[in-house]
């Protein structure tokens, strides 16, 4: 068990009782909360500014219209932080996003109206945005490794007695607490919610079940596609950001998610997206 592991085992142990701690630390997932910091020529990962694409990957659009460019993340500055998350060590990941009408994921016909590219970093060149897409000002990241637990709403905690709910959520404060001030970017680890768990809604919506409506949940498919909800895990929260420029819904946040085994594969086409907001 590593320091973060031990740490937060601490809060937890002070926080709840014994049942309910051994759960709690069973679910303790490492990530990387992303914070601004000053332009450096020495770091690539930025919120904004340009991407850095492989030579012939062609700029994505969406119904005709490109995407816009929100992120490029150097996964081998975060190499050390992110050891546990499941996220490879090396590449660079640019994440894109219809931001004018912000798809919310439910929908099947979303699909296409966000995208992760992978690029080579010793080959992968910066790519002027195309007409039509918006742009923002560029904005250099660092990563900070940080302890997460599920949020409450999460079905791992089902069996939590729903008398230690307070505990609980004072428990999520005080790691709060432990994280960079700031707009809650993150790679990996557990999604900070603003309404329910996703996992369902990304297995559902991806599997071609619209699930904008309780129905959806019923459908026929729904029972046989329920054993793939837990392989859905987050690859990067984006959240509403002032100095980015940007904002999703209501003050909302986006979450880039995926299958653990897609993630091991490298398969970041298959990526899904959740919008949430208040």
């Amino acid at each position: 068990m590593d320091d973060l592991s031990l740490a937060a085992s601490s809060l937890i142990e002070e926080a709840l009782p014994p049942t309910a701690a051994a759960l709690v630390r069973r679910q303790v997932r490492p990530a990387v909360a992303l914070s601004h910091t000053a332009i450096s020529p020495d770091r690539r990962s930025r919120l904004g500014g340009v991407p850095l694409l492989d030579r012939g990957e062609r700029w994505p659009d969406y119904l005709f219209k490109p995407l816009s460019f929100l992120a490029l993340i150097d996964l081998a500055e975060f190499a050390d932080a992110s050891a546990g998350t499941g996220l490879p060590t090396a590449g660079l990941l640019n994440l894109f996003y219809e931001v004018d009408d912000q798809p919310w994921g439910f929908d099947p016909d979303d699909r296409g109206a966000w995208r992760v590219i992978p690029a080579d970093p010793a080959a992968a060149g910066p790519r002027a945005a195309p007409d039509g897409a918006t742009t923002y000002p560029e904005i250099p990241l660092v990563g900070t490794r940080v302890a997460t637990i599920p949020d409450w709403g999460e079905d791992v905690l089902e069996a939590v007695d729903g008398r230690d709910m307070d505990a609980y959520l004072d428990l999520e404060e005080r790691l709060g607490a432990t994280r960079p001030t700031g707009p809650r970017h993150q790679l990996g680890g557990w999604p900070m919610l603003i309404q329910n768990p996703w996992q369902r809604e990304c297995q559902m919506a991806s599997n071609g079940i619209d699930v904008g409506s309780p129905e959806g949940y019923e459908d026929s498919r729904a029972a046989e596609l329920e054993a793939g909800v837990d392989d859905w895990i987050m690859l990067a929260q984006i959240d509403s950001d002032d100095d980015a420029g940007w904002m999703w819904g209501d003050v909302g946040v986006l979450y880039f998610a995926m299958r653990r085994q897609d993630l091991a594969a490298g398969e970041f086409d298959r990526a899904w997206l959740v919008l949430q907001c208040g």
